[in-house]
Formats: structure tokens, sequence, C-alpha cells
């Protein structure tokens, strides 16, 4: 029964790496590279680790995960939601994603009315 359960979710990662490739970024232009975007749950489940696509993991909320709990060499970045610039939080949610180790890291607003500047 597990050989199944593997067989059936392998096949439905290459599903997906399938769909990305030829009905996504490849039927417009060969020369984009994908990316694929997951919460922690969905990259884990499936398995998108084993993928040959450049990963972005969504991450809620910031303050409170401490602990990343997906791997893999195709994670790139993480996308944070959601920072605030009250009373400078702006710059600790910026600390702790840093801390994450990616290079490109997102700090995601839930209101793009949001100003930092002051």
């Amino acid at each position: 029964m597990q050989l199944q359960a593997s067989a059936l979710l392998r096949c439905k990662t290459l599903h997906f790496y399938s769909a990305i490739n030829t009905a996504g970024l490849n039927s417009i232009s060969p020369g984009l590279t994908p990316g694929l975007y997951a919460d922690q749950s969905q990259w884990a489940s499936y398995d998108l680790d084993s993928l040959n696509i450049d990963g972005f993991i969504a991450i809620t909320p910031i303050s409170t995960t401490t602990t990343i709990s997906v791997t893999g060499d195709n994670i790139v970045g993480f996308m944070a939601y959601y920072g605030t610039c009250v009373n400078g939080s702006a710059s600790n949610d910026v600390s702790i994603i840093e801390g994450w180790g990616k290079s490109l890291n997102t700090l995601q607003f839930s209101d793009s009315g949001d100003d930092c500047s002051n």
C-alpha cells in the first residue's frame, strides 16, 4: 500500500512539473525560467524538493515562525506575510527573514497603503 501511495505522489509531482513547463512559461517563451510558489505543507506533501524548479515558500506569520520545516536545494527564497510598519516592526521582520538563509526573500504587506518611510 505504501508503494502505491508513493507512486501516486510521484505521478502527481511529475504531472505538476509538466504542467508548469508545457502549459506555463514554455508556452509563452522557452527563455523564461519557471518558479514555484508553495506553502510549507504543500512543499512537503507533494515532494516539491525533487523538482528541478526554483521554489519560493510562503511563510506566515513572520513573528512566530522560528523554524522552517522544509528543505531543498531548489528553495531560493521565502515570501513572508504580513509585514507592518508599526513601531519599527518592518526592520524586525527583515532581520527574522534574513536569518532564514536564502537570497531572494521578500516581505509582503497586507495593505498596499503601508508606508514605512516615516
